[in-house]
């Protein structure tokens, strides 16, 4: 579990500084900015949507029937995946139509 943690974190962190990054070179007007911008927001989708299974299978291995129901265990991680990719989605469609100087 912590290791699924370690894993979500470090994507979450590299993400963000290249995102930080980018958008102040596309700010600052540099050719290609923005697509590059879109190419890290599916990338981050597909790294998190990675990550958010090996934490989903490692909840289900460590779920017993005794424990919490499995659907309760299924709903906060669904809920927990689609809060992360939400802001990626909308980078994703601000720069889909953004034109490079």
């Amino acid at each position: 579990m912590r290791d699924a943690n370690a894993l979500i974190n470090a994507i979450h962190v590299l993400g963000n500084a290249a995102l930080l990054i980018l958008a102040l070179l596309a700010l600052w007007g540099h050719r290609g900015a923005a697509a590059r911008i879109r190419g890290l927001s599916g990338a981050m989708i597909a790294a998190l949507c990675g990550a958010m299974l090996l934490l989903w299978r490692t909840l289900a291995d460590m779920s017993s029937p005794a424990d919490e129901p499995a659907g309760l265990i299924a709903g906060v991680a669904v809920i927990s995946t689609v809060l992360q990719i939400a802001p990626w989605l909308l980078y994703l469609r601000l720069f889909r139509k953004s034109r490079d100087p």
